[in-house]
């Protein structure tokens, strides 16, 4: 078991970039107001059409059909957040600011209890020595509240990689205010590889990945996180199906397989 992330580009700082220059290298200039609250209000609280617009591709992302592994996720989903629906609400923050954030609040276990959805204006980028995000601060008057940028992810308890994710956070000097949970492997790859989280995951389950640059190792120098597993069945009964298992471990995981002739 190895710590991975969504690999980022992060090949060195990121150059710094003029407030007076667009995105194609060419100067602003003119009577445009500069200011986010300005152009928000000149672009679309003084814009009927632009209001009619927004509202009818919100409202149509909102009432389309949802599909998941659990009915308790279209549930959170489906919740209203600022006095409209959640998904509406997104999508006109996405249309109107450029950017979208969903804050998860996590029941007692570390499940997810509740989405809200952040206001853009009010949220701004907390980054580190390299210029790169590292946690997002939340305004809201004098109060601020500040939240990870890459949350850890595992799967549930009893699952035997939640105590070692907790074993070695607690050995790198880490102590997450949440783990973020999930019930199935193969979900949790794929919002690693998303670029939802980090995760100690199995190595094997993600060499393709690593091959195709979707992941990265992270703390190389950290020594592998071993995971025993138990496979047992009667000696004298004839177990085909186990017996391949095994073999096909013995095949396919750097793991030592040990075997014993029990009673």
């Amino acid at each position: 078991m190895k710590l991975f992330g969504r690999r980022t580009g992060r090949d060195g700082s990121r150059p710094a970039l003029s407030g007076a220059v667009s995105r194609s290298g060419v100067p602003i200039t003119g009577g445009w107001p500069r200011s986010y609250e300005a152009q928000l209000r000149e672009g679309f609280a003084g814009n009927a059409v632009v209001q009619r617009a927004v509202r009818v591709v919100a409202d149509a992302l909102a009432g389309a059909p949802l599909v998941a592994s659990d009915p308790a996720l279209i549930a959170l989903a489906s919740v209203r957040s600022g006095g409209q629906a959640l998904l509406a609400t997104v999508a006109a923050h996405l249309m109107l600011h450029g950017n979208a954030y969903i804050q998860v609040r996590r029941d007692g276990e570390g499940g997810v209890a509740e989405l809200y959805a952040l206001r853009p204006e009010r949220v701004s980028v907390e980054t580190d020595a390299g210029g790169w995000p590292a946690a997002y601060r939340y305004r809201v008057g004098e109060r601020v509240e500040r939240l990870a940028a890459n949350p850890i992810w595992s799967l549930a308890s009893p699952s035997a990689s939640y105590g070692m994710t907790l074993s070695t956070l607690h050995d790198l000097g880490l102590v997450p205010e949440a783990i973020s949970v999930c019930n199935h492997m193969a979900a949790l790859v794929g919002m690693i590889v998303a670029g939802a989280g980090v995760a100690l995951l199995p190595e094997i389950l993600v060499r393709g990945h690593l091959a195709k640059f979707e992941l990265v190792r992270l703390l190389p120098e950290m020594p592998e996180t071993r995971l025993a597993f138990v496979v047992a069945w009667q000696g004298a009964a004839e177990q085909a199906v186990l017996r391949h298992v095994v073999e096909l471990a013995r095949q396919c995981t750097s793991f030592d397989i040990e075997s014993s002739s029990g009673p």
